[in-house]
């Protein structure tokens, strides 16, 4: 591990990557998607795109996408960690959920969710506090959980981000019960 520059040697930021191993990634991820597609998830995109116009100015087009399982599995054991890509800056949530976290809920607010939001450099769980730095587009997220040891840390572009006074981790000491 490169303590100085705080990175893990198999944490490699994207925008280093070559070409090769970036379509390797992406044809790795379209067959995860099959992948879950062919074990009965269901994967939706709504088509939300708006366009707003004011006389004759033409204002910005507000693009969002909203991604969610249709079945989900808890872990109660173990160190588990997932990655991903940030398409497009801008508020969204993530981390790791409770299997009683509501879909109406935002992600954080109550006790069933665990997550960092980049845009406004917060983590979230019962309320929310600053935690991290500023995330861009085409940033990688990494979200790591040591079931065992019950803590949580995020990562961004392969550095683990650090809360006010230099704790890596972001949640500790939280109840497993049902998973997350």
């Amino acid at each position: 591990q490169d303590v100085k520059n705080r990175r893990n040697p198999r944490l490699v930021p994207y925008i280093f990557l070559d070409e090769r191993t970036k379509k390797s990634n992406k044809d790795s991820l379209k067959e995860a998607v099959r992948t879950l597609l062919g074990y009965g998830y269901s994967l939706e995109a709504p088509d939300h795109d708006h366009a707003y116009q004011s006389g004759l100015n033409k204002m910005s087009v507000e693009r969002f996408r909203i991604f969610r399982a249709e079945k989900t599995y808890s872990v109660t054991a173990g160190k588990w960690y997932f990655e991903l890509m940030v398409v497009t800056a801008g508020q969204m949530r993530v981390g790791w959920a409770r299997p009683g976290c509501l879909p109406d809920q935002d992600l954080g607010s109550d006790d069933q969710a665990f997550v960092f939001d980049g845009f406004k450099v917060q983590r979230w769980h019962q309320g929310n506090e600053h935690f991290g730095r500023v995330w861009q587009a085409g940033d990688v997220v990494g979200c790591m959980i040591d079931l065992n040891d019950r803590t949580m840390m995020f990562t961004l572009n392969g550095e683990v981000l650090l809360d006010d006074l230099g704790s890596e981790v972001a949640f500790k000491d939280f109840e497993v019960n049902e998973g997350q």
